[in-house]
């Protein structure tokens, strides 16, 4: 099947202008009912997480929650108390892996989730829930670091998924907006990037099982 590209941007476009861009469609789309996937690919240091969750500084630190997804978020729960309807919000969060799926909003680093998988979800209502849960997300993530400062945003060898569930009691309806965080790859071809080496090559055998992983919860998570 082929798709059609209707917009790129260019890479002199910061990550803010980028979020400008998308965040108001995304969100518009979110409350007239159209399920929404948001994934990141492509190769290892391209600034996939940065735009997710990033900011412009350079030391990578994050002590607060930023980026497309912060930007996203704080946007629906403004709509959500301008709107006259009854909506309710709540957001889950797995790191995917080699044959496993580790739920991030159990407040454990040990707790690996196995078939039948379990889905733990937590109901937000204003912007310091999903700041908190957040940094619990992290904490629990191989995929960053630690800070007294904040949190530092290591090379990724799991996948994240975040998921938000908007229900709209009024009108009867549930929205979801999945935000897909993709391991990223060293390019194949050496020629093009003569420091790659074999053994980074190899890794990405590794990454690819991960995404393995991670059809099996998008496939649970479709009949659930």
């Amino acid at each position: 099947r082929c798709y059609d590209i209707s917009k790129y941007f260019p890479p002199s476009i910061s990550n803010e202008r980028v979020s400008a861009d998308i965040v108001n469609k995304i969100t518009t789309s979110v409350f007239d009912g159209f399920n929404i996937n948001l994934i990141t690919y492509g190769s290892t240091n391209t600034g996939k997480s940065q735009l997710l969750f990033g900011s412009s500084s350079d030391n990578m630190q994050y002590d607060s929650c930023e980026g497309l997804f912060g930007t996203l978020s704080a946007n629906i729960l403004r709509k959500i108390d301008q709107s006259n309807d009854k909506i309710s919000l709540s957001i889950s969060f797995w790191e995917i892996g080699q044959s496993k799926i580790i739920d991030l909003l159990q407040n454990n680093k040990n707790s690996k989730i196995q078939s039948p998988f379990q889905i733990s979800s937590v109901t937000i209502s204003n912007w310091e829930q999903i700041a908190s849960v957040w940094d619990i997300a992290r904490y629990n993530s191989s995929n960053w670091k630690t800070l007294n400062s904040g949190y530092e945003n290591v090379s990724n060898e799991s996948n994240l998924f975040i998921q938000i569930k908007l229900y709209n009691q009024t009108q009867q309806r549930v929205t979801t907006l999945n935000l897909i965080d993709l391991v990223g790859s060293q390019h194949m071809t050496r020629s093009i990037r003569s420091h790659i080496t074999r053994d980074q090559i190899e890794q990405n055998k590794s990454k690819n099982v991960n995404l393995f992983t991670l059809n099996k919860l998008l496939h649970h998570l479709c009949n659930s």
